[in-house]
């Protein structure tokens, strides 16, 4: 019923879903999961060895202690197997809404990508992400230089959500704003196959498998999806097809080996920012000048990493490798960008426990090759006019040591930093207007002292510590004066913080809280802006100082069995300091942000009710221009699950933004041409069905 009432053409959506489905890597090895290990696959996902510990190991700060004792700033999330199935999964923005601290600007087009913010770091990004560190099942996205591209991650298959907000340096190098750990992992004990179906407006249609199974000890998972969208806009359509593999492989009694592989396929239409005029007057329309050269993207990523953890007289020894390689075809209306990349790294980790002593030495080396082409645009072609050819080397090495003492069974004190060596190298291949080759070189030490203090039901934690950002490959090449090579003008950004917090856990698990309080030190702050000359092109230059404060909160309350309310907020005070702008504040980043979620479940039917409010904010530094503030609100209306033989129906049907509230998701900070606005999504309904086996 769902299906009809949208006015799909079922044949040939499942038609066109099928061919994407065949081009993941991993949709054969769902099958062959399903079909060929059915059986030993349900039964020995029932009698799995693995345990449920009792305590979570933060994976996100490289497993120093547990989220109740940790001195750091973090939140872990586990979203439950029937969120994950009937949550329509398009967007980053609508899996992670909710989450402290953490602000996602979505384009609600595929061809940029998700603006991620923590405490205003990484705001500046023009697309992908900036100043966070990413890791998805264990493989960094984030590159040496400190730009990590999402699109990999397919937010439908997350199950999980490790959060550091505030300096991150010391357990994962180049980013000032924090620490994302995101997984996919998640073993189904009572149907280890899943396959979802969904539709919706704005031609969405969206197929997705998923399988896990055991033999001989060892543990397989996989899975493919394929999702396209017409999209809310004009010039807005875009297709994504993912796929993964993971193999958990007990080498011995006190070794596991951990192989995981990923792949994403994707095209995309560009339709612009909009001028505010062209936003009030018909917020579905496209930016001309991209309509008119075919602006979009089409990419291609693949990514393994195999990781060795074994128990050594010496301490745990983790040992992790990983390897990218990523094609983009760009065409824009400045230029048609044509990159090669390569990338990948390798990372050791020594931990020992002795009494009360607890600490972790480590390393890693990590590289990244980009061979990069600018070329004229002709209608979503590559010109003839090209403008840029050059190689681009980074090389990123680090050591890092954290030590956690133990003074009391209350009192634990932490201490470590990270040293970093950050080399880029660019040959220039492009020489009519002169031989721009050179090489920048960043350094940095991040240290960083906490404590925790454990209360009946709660914990009290305080540290201080600090991060630095190199300029990304990108930044430094897209030079104001359009000529070629790196930008010798431009620096690295440092940022000093400190922060405290309380995290309370009732005895009955009935209320959860979490309130911290930070402030963040800015210096040497990298700005975007734009010029006439350049277009809509997006370039970078050292500012002065901002001051970051604010209070960030969470908690969940479950007043009955059937019953649970979620409530979040952040609020935030983002300001310049250097002489012509102080006072101003931090544009592209509302300052406050509220979310809550109720939902309620006495029978059969699941029901998530949601509202998330974001508050108006600046689009340039100067303050002159704003958004509106906005309220969207979410129902989610789920089965528990309708037995049909030895599977499990699970339907689902949501309505986002309810009441068809007009709003701007995200913004060009710093448009010369006046071109700001972003368009969210008016009012959509999304439905489907899980069957799981």
């Amino acid at each position: 019923m769902i299906f009809l009432s949208t006015g799909i053409d079922l044949r040939g959506w499942m038609r066109k879903s099928i061919r994407h489905m065949v081009r993941g890597i991993a949709a054969g090895l769902v099958l062959v999961g399903a079909l060929i290990f059915p059986n030993e696959a349900r039964a020995q996902a029932r009698d799995s060895v693995d345990v449920v510990l009792p305590e979570v190991r933060v994976t996100a700060t490289r497993g120093m202690g547990a989220e109740s004792t940790s001195p750091f700033s973090l939140i872990s999330i586990r979203r439950p197997d029937y969120v994950v199935d009937t949550s329509p999964g398009i967007s980053l923005e609508q899996t992670l809404r909710g989450i402290p601290g953490l602000f996602i600007s979505s384009r609600t087009h595929f061809a940029v990508g998700e603006r991620l913010v923590i405490r205003g770091m990484g705001s500046r990004a023009p697309f992908g992400v900036r100043g966070i560190q990413v890791v998805l099942d264990g493989i960094p996205l984030t590159l040496p230089d400190g730009q990590s591209m999402a699109d990999i991650v397919d937010p439908g298959m997350i199950s999980s959500v490790q959060l550091i907000r505030g300096p991150a340096s010391v357990f994962w190098g180049n980013g000032s704003g924090g620490a994302l750990f995101l997984s996919t992992n998640r073993p189904r004990n009572d149907y280890p196959t899943r396959i979802k179906v969904q539709a919706g407006s704005y031609g969405l249609r969206q197929a997705s498998a998923e399988t896990n199974f055991r033999m001989n000890g060892h543990s397989f998972r996989a899975y493919a999806s394929s999702i396209s969208l017409d999209g809310y806009r004009d010039h807005s359509s875009g297709r994504f097809t993912r796929g993964a593999f993971f193999a958990r492989i007990n080498t011995g009694n006190r070794a596991v080996l951990s192989v995981v592989g990923a792949v994403s396929d994707q095209r995309a239409d560009h339709p612009g920012s909009l001028k505010e005029d062209q936003l009030n007057e018909d917020p579905t329309q496209a930016n001309g000048f991209f309509k008119s050269q075919l602006a979009g993207k089409e990419s291609r990523q693949i990514q393994v990493g195999v990781t060795l953890l074994a128990t050594t007289d010496l301490g745990l020894f983790t040992a992790s490798a990983n390897y990218i390689t990523r094609a983009l075809r760009n065409p824009l209306p400045f230029a048609f960008i044509d990159l090669d990349r390569k990338a990948g790294g390798v990372d050791v980790t020594l931990q020992k426990e002795s009494g009360r002593v607890v600490w972790a030495i480590g390393g890693d080396v990590r590289f990244q090759n980009d061979q990069r082409q600018n070329w004229n645009t002709l209608e979503g072609e590559r010109g003839t006019d090209q403008s840029l050819d050059q190689t681009e080397n980074v090389l990123n090495a680090s050591i890092r040591s954290i030590v956690m003492y133990t003074v009391s069974d209350r009192l634990q004190i932490a201490a470590g930093a990270r040293l970093d060596h950050v080399k880029f190298d660019m040959d220039d291949q492009f020489l009519t207007n002169g031989d721009q080759s050179g090489d920048r070189t960043f350094e940095a030490i991040s240290p960083v002292l906490g404590f925790s203090y454990q209360m009946d039901g709660a914990t009290i934690y305080a540290d201080v510590g600090s991060a630095f950002e190199t300029p990304t490959t990108t930044e430094l090449v897209n030079r104001p004066d359009l000529t070629g090579g790196f930008n010798p003008e431009l620096d690295a950004q440092k940022t000093r913080g400190v922060e405290g917090g309380i995290r309370i856990r009732s005895e009955p698990g009935h209320v959860t809280a979490d309130v911290a309080l930070y402030r963040l030190e800015i210096s040497n702050r990298l700005v975007a802006f734009q010029t006439e000359e350049g277009g809509e092109r997006t370039f970078f230059r050292n500012g002065g100082k901002n001051i970051h404060t604010g209070i960030e909160a969470a908690i969940v309350w479950d007043p009955l069995s059937y019953l649970r309310i979620n409530a979040t907020g952040s609020k935030g005070m983002f300001e310049f300091q250097e002489e012509n702008l102080k006072g101003n504040r931090l544009p592209g980043v509302p300052e406050l942000q509220f979310f809550l979620e109720a939902e309620f479940s006495p029978g059969d039917i699941r029901t998530r009710l949601s509202l998330l409010y974001t508050d108006s904010y600046f689009v340039n530094d100067v303050n002159t221009i704003s958004t509106d503030a906005y309220s969207l609100v979410d129902i989610n209306l789920t089965h528990i699950g309708i037995p049909l033989g030895t599977a499990l129906v699970r339907p689902f049907f949501q309505i986002s933004n309810l009441f068809d509230e007009t709003y701007v998701s995200s913004v060009s900070i710093n448009s010369s041409s006046g071109s700001y606005f972003d368009p969210g999504s008016g009012r959509s309904v999304q439905g489907g069905i899980n069957v799981l086996f």
